[in-house]
């Protein structure tokens, strides 16, 4: 569970990071280099408690030649479900504070 909850959230860390600078027109140059903090943070805290995989597909990549994937499912489960609901929890909030920054999702023509 240790190992779930910190998958959790350094991929929501990460995810969220990359939201709040890739739509903030000061700080989209400084990105890259939050996410690279971010990776060298992670690396030092969290490797040691689960391995840090924030990548299911490298994790997927060394358990099969490895032939050892009991806990292969939580690599899954925890950076997918941490980023879908990130993204949605950033989603919403963007658009309380933005309600004009999205297009609508589809165009009204029964006005026409």
């Amino acid at each position: 569970m240790i190992a779930l909850g910190a998958e959790i959230l350094i991929s929501g860390a990460l995810m969220m990071v990359m939201l709040w600078s890739l739509h903030s027109a000061r700080l989209k140059q400084w990105t890259g280099a939050f996410v690279g903090l971010l990776l060298a943070l992670f690396v030092v805290v969290e490797a040691p408690l689960s391995g840090m995989s924030l990548n299911p597909a490298r994790s997927l990549g060394s358990a099969i030649p490895a032939g050892s994937s009991p806990s292969l499912w939580l690599y899954f489960l925890g950076p997918l479900t941490a980023t879908w609901v990130t993204a949605a929890v950033y989603g919403r909030w963007r658009q309380r504070r933005h309600p004009t920054a999205y297009p609508p999702v589809c165009p009204d023509y029964s006005a026409e």
